[in-house]
């Protein structure tokens, strides 16, 4: 299911979340961040990568419990660098990740 900022799917977006490929420079690995912590990171690298002019990230929360994964999710959606978001296909590594088109 791909989210977007306030609920509404934008054109084009679908598109670059499934084509978007995973590298370590486009990748935030969340793995062992308390949950307080991770909005601001997340905001951190987005606006990183916003400023390189990259048109997706990764989000790695990792299978864990599923708490960072849940923050991220509340996180991007009322992040105004996300244009929309959707857990990351097998073949970008799986669900584990969350892919983010960046505005």
């Amino acid at each position: 299911k791909i989210g977007s900022i306030g609920g509404k799917k934008k054109k084009g977006y679908k598109q670059l979340l499934s084509q978007a490929v995973r590298t370590p420079g486009n990748t935030l690995d969340l793995r062992g961040f308390r949950a307080e912590d991770v909005g601001q990171a997340v905001d951190r690298f987005l606006d990183s990568m916003m400023g390189r002019g990259q048109p997706s990230a990764f989000l790695l929360s990792g299978h864990g419990t599923g708490v960072v994964k849940k923050v991220v999710q509340e996180h991007l959606k009322k992040c105004t660098y996300a244009g929309a978001y959707a857990p990351a296909s097998f073949e970008q590594g799986g669900d584990a990740l969350t892919v983010v088109a960046v505005k």
